[in-house]
């Protein structure tokens, strides 16, 4: 799910050569590394361990 995001936005920056595309990428992959921790806390509060 989060690996479609990041390649289409990373292919649209090598593609385009777009510093804009890029800065999109990075700051999908900074939210990502902030969710995903906050998902798994999340899913441990659900269904315990």
């Amino acid at each position: 799910m989060y690996a479609l995001a990041l390649y289409i936005s990373l292919g649209l920056a090598c593609l385009t050569h777009s510093l804009a595309y890029f800065c999109m990428f990075c700051i999908y992959v900074l939210l990502i590394l902030l969710l995903i921790p906050l998902e798994e806390d999340a899913l441990y509060r659900a269904y315990g361990e």
